[in-house]
């Protein structure tokens, strides 16, 4: 009995030291190739939200819904966003998020960033 109980333990720690060994080379290859980005209080941004729908095609979907913005940055990597000026913001990966470009950006976001003291070039321009 001791002996199994023994072998138990010396198997887990062994798996439990293998994977933090591919943890840790897992997270030095995404850090090769992910990028540093950073959003601005004021910036509109698109949210990647694919939901299936069933019935709907979803391939001519686009997963894609915004304009958004941005009214806080928690930290580095999550932000919380607002839809419209009654909805309550939410709190997003910024892998979620992407730099919104168009035209036509609703009228209360302009009034958002007045509001804000946030310059027209710092909420365009992504650092």
């Amino acid at each position: 009995m001791w002996s199994l109980k023994s072998k138990l333990q010396s198997i887990h720690e062994l798996a439990r030291k293998f994977l933090k060994e591919r943890s840790q080379y897992q997270k030095r290859r995404y850090d090769l190739y992910a990028k540093r980005r950073k959003l601005g209080i004021g910036q509109a941004v698109w949210i990647h939200e694919p939901i299936r729908t069933k019935g709907v095609c979803s391939k001519l979907t686009s997963p894609w819904k915004g304009p958004f913005v941005v009214t806080k940055c928690i930290d580095d990597v999550t932000y919380k966003v607002k839809r419209s000026r009654s909805q309550s913001p939410k709190v997003y990966h910024i892998d979620r998020l992407a730099l919104y470009h168009g035209r036509n950006i609703p009228g209360w976001i302009g009034q958002f960033r007045r509001q804000q003291g946030c310059s027209r070039e710092a909420t365009e321009t992504q650092t």
